[in-house]
């Protein structure tokens, strides 16, 4: 199924120098109006930004060997992302209409959250293990991969960085994201959050 890139936002400047981007497509055959696009793309954003958020600030309780139960389980995880969501949108987290895409994108991406945060208990909770492994960006990448799933090809999630630095040839910009990389993200007044279309 071809996908329509309606948007592109910075996820987080670099760690050193490199920059970690994150690209949000949605399907050619859902029938939206481009600010219905804009507002489910921005939504997802948001709502991925957030969650990224809450496992950076635990990186600390995470790694502490000392501790077992760090009470990082799913359900903790969603409520400080939607409270991250309340911090960088001043209103409180709402689902979409039913039905609607709106609603489908955002269940896929909390279903996501929820599957990764499951599956990583084990990893989180070892005591007598410091550095686990379990980083933001490890977060995301299985983040965007289990909503990829979710969403079953009504939209798509690709988490990517500049092409010297991306490992996985399957995660490399393409040309248009390489060029918003280079020309944009890494522009000194690159204004946050600013919608970006493919020309």
């Amino acid at each position: 199924m071809e996908m329509n890139k309606v948007l592109a936002k910075t996820l987080s400047c670099s760690l050193a120098i490199v920059m970690l981007s994150f690209f949000f497509s949605i399907s050619t055959s859902a029938a939206l109006s481009t600010d219905e696009k804009i507002a489910i793309g921005t939504e997802i954003t948001t709502i991925y930004r957030a969650a990224r958020g809450v496992v950076a600030k635990s990186q600390k309780l995470i790694n502490d060997a000392s501790k077992g139960d760090k009470g990082l389980s799913a359900d903790v995880v969603i409520t400080k992302t939607k409270e991250n969501y309340k911090k960088a949108t001043g209103k409180d987290f709402k689902m979409g209409g039913s039905g609607s895409l709106m609603a489908d994108t955002q269940t896929a991406l909390l279903d996501a959250i929820k599957e990764v945060m499951n599956n990583a208990q084990a990893l989180i909770n070892e005591k007598g293990k410091g550095l686990k492994g379990f980083l933001p960006a490890i977060f995301a990448k299985q983040m965007g991969d289990g909503f990829n799933k979710n969403i079953k090809g009504k939209a798509y999630i690709k988490l990517t960085a500049p092409k010297n630095y991306v490992r996985n040839r399957a995660n490399r910009p393409d040309k248009w994201e390489a060029n918003v990389i280079e020309t944009m993200f890494k522009s000194a007044g690159y204004e946050k959050n600013k919608v970006i279309f493919p020309i």
